[in-house]
Protein backbone atom coordinates (compact mmCIF):
# COMPACT_ATOMS: atom_id res chain seq x y z
CA UNK A 1 0.00 0.00 0.00
CA UNK A 2 1.19 3.84 -1.01
CA UNK A 3 0.95 5.99 1.64
CA UNK A 4 0.51 10.04 0.89
CA UNK A 5 3.55 11.17 0.99
CA UNK A 6 2.63 14.70 2.01
CA UNK A 7 1.59 13.29 5.31
CA UNK A 8 5.35 11.86 5.66
CA UNK A 9 7.65 15.05 4.82
CA UNK A 10 10.42 15.88 5.60
CA UNK A 11 10.96 19.28 5.42
CA UNK A 12 7.83 22.32 5.30
CA UNK A 13 4.29 20.43 6.17
CA UNK A 14 2.72 20.03 2.73
CA UNK A 15 5.90 19.51 0.64
CA UNK A 16 6.51 16.15 -0.47
CA UNK A 17 9.45 17.43 -2.46
CA UNK A 18 12.23 16.11 0.16
CA UNK A 19 10.80 13.11 0.84
CA UNK A 20 10.81 12.38 -2.61
CA UNK A 21 14.12 13.12 -2.98
CA UNK A 22 15.03 10.67 -0.50
CA UNK A 23 13.50 7.86 -1.91
CA UNK A 24 13.51 7.78 -5.17
CA UNK A 25 14.56 4.37 -5.15
CA UNK A 26 11.95 3.20 -3.06
CA UNK A 27 9.91 4.17 -5.83
CA UNK A 28 11.45 3.06 -8.45
CA UNK A 29 11.20 -0.69 -7.33
CA UNK A 30 7.24 -0.23 -5.50
CA UNK A 31 5.47 2.01 -8.50
CA UNK A 32 6.09 -0.58 -11.06
CA UNK A 33 5.52 -2.85 -9.55
CA UNK A 34 1.79 -1.66 -8.47
CA UNK A 35 0.89 -0.37 -11.36
CA UNK A 36 1.78 -3.71 -13.59
CA UNK A 37 0.42 -5.74 -10.47
CA UNK A 38 -2.97 -5.69 -12.46
CA UNK A 39 -3.31 -4.18 -15.42
CA UNK A 40 -6.77 -4.14 -17.05
CA UNK A 41 -7.48 -4.74 -20.43
CA UNK A 42 -10.38 -5.59 -22.46
CA UNK A 43 -9.85 -8.34 -25.72
CA UNK A 44 -12.45 -9.75 -27.86
CA UNK A 45 -12.79 -13.06 -28.80
CA UNK A 46 -15.02 -15.73 -30.56
CA UNK A 47 -17.49 -17.46 -28.39
CA UNK A 48 -15.62 -20.86 -29.21
CA UNK A 49 -12.65 -19.36 -27.76
CA UNK A 50 -14.17 -17.99 -24.99
CA UNK A 51 -16.35 -21.40 -24.13
CA UNK A 52 -12.86 -23.16 -24.26
CA UNK A 53 -10.68 -20.72 -22.36
CA UNK A 54 -14.10 -20.54 -19.38
CA UNK A 55 -13.79 -24.62 -19.28
CA UNK A 56 -10.08 -24.48 -18.91
CA UNK A 57 -9.91 -21.89 -16.31
CA UNK A 58 -12.53 -24.29 -14.60
CA UNK A 59 -10.90 -27.16 -14.56
CA UNK A 60 -7.48 -25.53 -13.59
CA UNK A 61 -8.87 -23.81 -10.92
CA UNK A 62 -7.88 -20.52 -12.56
CA UNK A 63 -9.84 -17.09 -12.67
CA UNK A 64 -10.24 -16.16 -16.25
CA UNK A 65 -7.81 -13.50 -15.69
CA UNK A 66 -4.94 -15.38 -14.39
CA UNK A 67 -5.53 -17.91 -17.31
CA UNK A 68 -5.57 -14.90 -19.94
CA UNK A 69 -2.42 -13.91 -18.21
CA UNK A 70 -0.56 -16.93 -18.51
CA UNK A 71 -1.49 -17.74 -22.03
CA UNK A 72 -0.45 -14.13 -22.99
CA UNK A 73 2.89 -14.80 -21.29
CA UNK A 74 3.82 -17.77 -22.45
CA UNK A 75 2.75 -16.69 -26.24
CA UNK A 76 4.96 -13.32 -25.81
CA UNK A 77 7.79 -15.59 -24.76
CA UNK A 78 7.30 -18.43 -27.55
CA UNK A 79 7.32 -15.56 -29.97
CA UNK A 80 10.65 -13.88 -28.53
CA UNK A 81 13.07 -13.96 -31.22
CA UNK A 82 15.71 -14.21 -28.33
CA UNK A 83 14.31 -16.69 -26.75
CA UNK A 84 14.05 -18.87 -29.78
CA UNK A 85 17.64 -18.46 -30.73
CA UNK A 86 18.47 -19.56 -27.08
CA UNK A 87 16.16 -22.60 -27.55
CA UNK A 88 17.77 -23.62 -30.72
CA UNK A 89 21.74 -22.70 -29.50
CA UNK A 90 20.15 -25.01 -26.57
CA UNK A 91 19.40 -27.75 -28.46
CA UNK A 92 22.96 -28.31 -31.00
CA UNK A 93 24.66 -28.03 -28.20
CA UNK A 94 23.06 -31.19 -26.56
CA UNK A 95 22.70 -32.91 -29.71
CA UNK A 96 24.80 -33.16 -32.77
CA UNK A 97 24.02 -31.38 -35.75
CA UNK A 98 25.92 -33.58 -38.19
CA UNK A 99 24.43 -35.91 -41.13
CA UNK A 100 25.39 -39.53 -40.29
CA UNK A 101 27.12 -40.71 -43.46
CA UNK A 102 24.06 -42.34 -45.77
CA UNK A 103 22.08 -38.98 -45.33
CA UNK A 104 25.37 -37.17 -46.57
CA UNK A 105 25.73 -39.07 -49.04
CA UNK A 106 22.45 -38.61 -50.14
CA UNK A 107 22.65 -35.00 -50.05
CA UNK A 108 25.56 -35.26 -52.36
CA UNK A 109 24.29 -36.98 -54.90
CA UNK A 110 21.60 -34.50 -54.97
CA UNK A 111 23.62 -31.80 -55.24
CA UNK A 112 26.02 -32.95 -57.51
CA UNK A 113 23.18 -33.75 -60.05
CA UNK A 114 21.94 -30.17 -60.16
CA UNK A 115 23.09 -27.69 -62.83
CA UNK A 116 24.80 -25.11 -61.02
Amino acid sequence: MLKCFTSHTIGEPGNALPFLKMNTFALKQVIPKVILQSMKTAISINDEVFEKAEKTAQQLGLSRSKLYSMAVLEFVQNHDPEAITAKLNQVYNNNSSKLDDDMLRANYDLFSKDVW
